[in-house]
């Protein structure tokens, strides 16, 4: 069980930064086609990182609502 809620914290932490550095570098990119006004460029750049984001949010969203449950469940039985 332990193996287990650690592999998902790791899970978790690992979406969580590369979806951080990915909404980054999509708000760079962004702000560098609005100043070289540059709208393919811009919505490219949505286009791009919004599935692959989203499909990262939607693994960390799944690891964390596993690891509230798995670690409820522990201190449960602690307490029992």
């Amino acid at each position: 069980m332990k193996l287990i809620v650690k592999i998902l914290d790791v899970l978790f932490i690992i979406c969580t930064v590369v979806f951080i550095f990915m909404m980054v570098a999509m708000v760079a990119v962004q702000c560098v086609s609005l100043v070289t006004l540059n709208g393919p460029l811009s919505s490219s750049a949505l286009a791009f990182t919004e599935p692959i984001a989203g499909a990262i949010s939607a693994v960390a969203a799944i690891a964390a609502f596993i690891l509230l449950y798995l670690r409820k469940s522990g201190s449960d039985q602690k307490t029992s």
